[in-house]
């Protein structure tokens, strides 16, 4: 008598991360596929692109700029295409963050005096004067995002008030 032993792996499938985050600027990242069998993956977002690399060994995930103010989610799933096996991988983006406080400013008519506005963006961002007012300069302090606008008011020897406007302007969207 004789005992035959039989064995039979069981099916691998195993992947790399479970989660990829992005701020909101486009962004690449790649996790890797671990399986026996075949397989697919699909994104539930069109913002989150996915693709296998040329290997077939990862997954390579595009996400597109948010321009939004809100944090969005994704979901992508690997698929093995011979059997039920799913797992998934969770991609979060976080919202565009661009604001400038204060809004309003208003300046004595003398002496010439200085405000600041603090700019927070989650890019770079530029800035304007319109109409051109030799009576009002503005100075950026930045570290390509984030960063104060000095402005300064030369004292206005006229009994007519001025006006100004400064327009800040998001350059990533």
């Amino acid at each position: 008598t004789k005992i035959i032993t039989v064995t039979q792996a069981g099916h691998v499938l195993n992947l790399g991360k479970n989660l990829i985050s992005f701020g909101p600027l486009k962004g690449k990242d790649t996790f890797s596929v671990t399986t026996t069998g075949p397989w697919r993956v699909e994104s539930d977002k069109s913002w989150c692109t996915v693709g296998k690399s040329s290997d077939g060994d990862s997954v390579i995930v595009q996400a597109e700029t948010n321009a939004t103010h809100d944090d969005r989610t994704a979901v992508i799933t690997v698929s093995c295409t011979s059997t039920s096996r799913k797992e998934s991988v969770t991609v979060t983006q976080s919202g565009y963050a661009f604001d400038s406080t204060p809004v309003d400013l208003a300046f004595e008519s003398c002496p010439s005096s200085d405000k600041s506005v603090k700019v927070t963006s989650s890019g770079g961002w530029t800035y304007k004067v319109v109409p051109d007012s030799p009576w009002l300069t503005v100075e950026a302090d930045t570290n390509d995002k984030s960063g104060t606008l000095t402005l300064t008011a030369s004292s206005n020897p006229s009994s007519t008030s001025r006006n100004a406007t400064v327009t800040v302007t998001n350059q990533d969207n």
